[in-house]
């Protein structure tokens, strides 16, 4: 059986072949905790990032020290061994751990309701685009740079730029996903009429889904 927490790291990078990629998006459907550590997995790896600089730093002060007290000291003993580029599989797993631990206790403070949080943890569906968090640069887009931000859970942001696009959007197709990726985060900020607004404007596939979705929420 496959372990698909395993494949987050590569599935947000991009680099899974088609057949993985299929077989995790599936799991990720039945799988409400997978598809909830994916939506958070920017954070949580900048918060790994962040556990293991500090893990790095501790090694080169442990080197400094060795070299301090050892006799003789080669170049090869006096300098820590290169650590793989990416980040250590565990403490993404621990950071996304702490930080959905800290997510549900907010987001039950802030709702008020049981009901409330199961209907949205078990229901909800964020949207996901995974070349969004790519690049720490600024996106070339407004409607790159809303993504991007939405996916950080930045969402006030988001709607900035989201609205920005739309006023400076001609395309159709293009407008109707706009819209479709404000009304989220109109809904993550627990902005329901206007997340309605924007819902019923877009012709997105799901956008009935959430519609009802706010209903039940409401």
């Amino acid at each position: 059986m496959i372990d698909f927490y395993e494949y987050i790291d590569d599935y947000m990078e991009g680099v899974l072949d088609a057949e993985m990629r299929q077989a995790f998006e599936e799991a990720m459907k039945q799988d409400t905790s997978l598809r909830t550590a994916v939506d958070n997995y920017p954070e949580a790896k900048k918060l790994a990032e962040g556990l293991l600089e500090l893990d790095l730093m501790e090694t080169l002060e442990n080197a400094r020290t060795s070299e301090s007290t050892a006799k003789v000291v080669t170049m090869d003993t006096s300098q820590p061994k290169p650590r793989s580029s990416r980040t250590r599989p565990w403490m993404v797993a621990a950071s996304i751990a702490a930080l959905l631990t800290i997510a549900y206790i907010g987001f039950q403070d802030a709702s008020g309701s049981s009901d409330f949080d199961q209907i949205w943890r078990t229901e909800y569906v964020k949207p996901l685009d995974p070349n969004a968090t790519k690049t720490t640069e600024q996106p070339a887009s407004p409607f790159n740079a809303g993504k991007y931000f939405f996916a950080l859970n930045d969402f006030e942001e988001a709607e900035k730029w989201f609205t920005e696009a739309l006023n400076i959007g001609s395309n159709p197709s293009e407008i109707s996903e706009i819209q479709y990726w404000l009304g989220h985060s109109y809904m993550n900020q627990k902005k329901w009429d206007q997340a309605k607004t924007a819902l019923q404007k877009s012709n997105h596939p799901e956008a009935a889904r959430n519609l009802a979705l706010i209903d039940k929420l409401r």
